[in-house]
């Protein structure tokens, strides 16, 4: 079988011919999905309230076509500079997961986190010619290098595929904030939080400036990873 080759971008709202194509194939696979009912406007009404959200697209490459096709995307949602602790309004996965059946522990912790070093993956949505490991990893990778160099420290994920919940336990430290079985979008699943601070590690981000107390590891078991490396 040929190997794709796929490109990776960063899509803004400023990038209008594409972030417009985006929110049309996000809105179709969750129509396909049933999540959410088709609607006259093309898109997801639930996230029209964030105004501070991107994708990160994945393309098939493609020498003859001006735009490239999708083949999967990333959208995420972060906080506006103006947040200065976590509380609703900043993230979907947040504010549409019933709390009240959350583990009260961990809700507490991730209120304490700065809303600044989080990134919430609102979707992740590929075309079904391409829902193969190769897109998924390449997506992961795209989504690890965005957090790396962007300081991002917390991943907010909701996760309906009991499976990719797995999977991405060998690849991220993830905390469950709550059970497996919360319907979200109409399906049972679990919120989480991808710990990317081993990704910074590895990037060879400079970790003496991470703040200890808003380390993920530090607010679960009180210590933080960094202690442990420090003669390393």
């Amino acid at each position: 079988m040929e190997k794709n080759n796929f490109i990776c971008r960063i899509i803004s709202p400023g990038d209008k011919s594409l972030w417009d194509n985006c929110v049309r194939f996000e809105y179709d696979i969750f129509v396909e999905s049933r999540y959410i009912k088709e609607n006259p406007g093309k898109k997801i009404p639930s996230y029209d309230q964030y105004d501070h959200s991107l994708f990160l697209a994945l393309f098939l490459e493609n020498n003859r076509k001006v735009e490239p096709d999708i083949a999967g995307l990333m959208r995420l949602f972060y906080a506006p500079p103006s947040a200065d602790k976590m509380g609703e309004g900043l993230f979907p996965s947040f504010d549409l997961y019933d709390r009240a059946k959350l583990y009260p522990e961990k809700l507490e912790m991730l209120l304490r986190l700065n809303p600044g070093e989080i990134i919430n993956v609102g979707a992740m949505v590929v075309k079904k010619d391409f829902r193969t490991n190769e897109c998924f990893m390449k997506l992961q990778e795209f989504y690890c290098k965005f957090c790396c160099e962007n300081r991002y420290l917390y991943g907010l994920v909701a996760i309906e595929n009991l499976h990719l919940h797995q999977v991405l336990k060998t690849i991220f430290n993830v905390i469950d904030i709550g059970p497996s079985n919360i319907l979200f979008r109409g399906v049972p699943s679990v919120l989480v939080i991808l710990d990317i601070f081993d990704q910074l590690a590895e990037a060879g981000m400079d970790l003496k400036s991470v703040s200890k107390k808003n380390s993920l590891w530090y607010n679960i078991f009180g210590r933080l990873r960094l202690e442990r490396s420090k003669g390393a």
